[in-house]
């Protein structure tokens, strides 16, 4: 974590989970964003082709919800940008998976023609992707990708990524180091997220090594759907994994949602959909603010349920009917409906970032 990234942490600990001073935060973040740019998250795809079990979106839950079934337009992204002030950088992955827009080299262009760094951190299944895809991502300098690789060999890692070739996923991942290489460029910093499960957990040796032999970081991340393929041998994961599955899932939700995991991005980098809705977060599929792209970022974030939902968060507000809140899985207020489950924590440790489908 760099010096900048960890004063903030500990400054968000201080205003929002300790204090629970929204305003205060608010400022915080406001000045970050006029010194050195604001972060967003901007979906670039909500649809996926693969039938994992645990998926959010291979269920059919969000084609039906806030989020949709759709593609980010380039120019819809350009404009979005354009009108949004300095921003830094851009999450790009979230319900659906990236290369599945056909315009994604002309949105990896645009961000890259205004300085902006673009990361897809919530990952990718790389099954389906054009070789101008591939080239762009290295081209126009996308800074980090985390891809999803449950296995070693096809058969366990079709287990859970149903629908997947991994052939197909490791030639794709070839064709990006070798245009590493002609570009001489280091990005992207390729990931390897190996979700651990009771089908896979013998091949996390043979799958680091291949991520190695790739220049890759390995990243393998506890399940978090805990009733779906347990690991069968919890002393092996440990060591070879470092990941405690004796700690209880009850107490994994609890600390993602007393450490506002999620919960931060309303403040530090707000969730927008493909089709300009604001979510706020990346989990929020049950209800949007108001549409980005029709008016305009700050006037979105200034609504009064945006800014009601944030007082809501930190328990200054109580939530209300049209509080998205409410059918969170990660949230420790009153529910409205059972929570949906979430797979995994898909992120970088040592804060990492839970996800309700990959």
């Amino acid at each position: 974590m760099g010096l900048l990234a960890g004063v903030k942490s500990r400054l968000r600990d201080l205003l929002l989970g300790r204090l629970r001073w929204s305003d205060g935060y608010d400022a915080l973040v406001a000045l970050e964003g006029r010194v050195f740019g604001r972060r967003l998250r901007v979906e670039v795809a909500s649809a996926c082709q693969l039938a994992c079990p645990s998926c959010t979106t291979a269920k059919g839950e969000t084609r039906t919800g806030a989020v949709g079934w759709g593609t980010l337009r380039a120019e819809d992204f350009r404009r979005f940008l354009d009108a949004s002030g300095r921003v830094r950088l851009v999450e790009i992955s979230n319900w659906g998976e990236i290369f599945l827009n056909r315009e994604l080299p002309a949105i990896l262009r645009i961000a890259h023609e205004r300085g902006i760094a673009v990361e897809a951190l919530n990952g990718v299944n790389l099954n389906d992707a054009r070789d101008d895809a591939l080239e762009a991502v290295v081209r126009y300098g996308m800074r980090r990708m985390s891809v999803s690789i449950d296995g070693a060999t096809q058969q366990t890692y079709a287990a859970y990524r149903r629908k997947g070739n991994l052939v197909d996923v490791l030639r794709n991942l070839d064709r990006i180091v070798e245009w590493k290489r002609t570009l001489r460029s280091p990005w992207p910093e390729l990931v390897w997220q190996f979700i651990v499960f009771g089908h896979n957990e013998h091949e996390i040796g043979l799958a680091r090594q291949m991520a190695h032999e790739r220049g890759m970081r390995f990243n393998p991340i506890r399940n978090l759907d805990f009733e779906y393929a347990p690991v069968a041998d919890p002393g092996r994961v440990k060591r070879e994994a470092g990941i405690d599955t004796a700690i209880a899932g009850s107490e994994v939700i609890e600390g993602l949602a007393r450490r506002l995991d999620f919960c931060h991005q309303l403040w530090d980098a707000p969730q927008v959909n493909w089709d300009g809705k604001l979510l706020g977060c990346c989990l929020n599929n049950y209800a949007d603010f108001g549409n980005a792209f029709e008016v305009g970022l700050e006037a979105a974030l200034a609504g009064e349920r945006y800014r009601h939902t944030k007082r809501v968060v930190l328990g200054r507000a109580e939530p209300r009917a049209d509080t998205p809140c409410l059918k969170c899985p990660v949230w420790l207020g009153p529910r409205e409906a059972p929570a949906a489950g979430i797979t995994a924590v898909s992120v970088p440790v040592p804060s990492p970032k839970g996800r309700p489908r990959r």
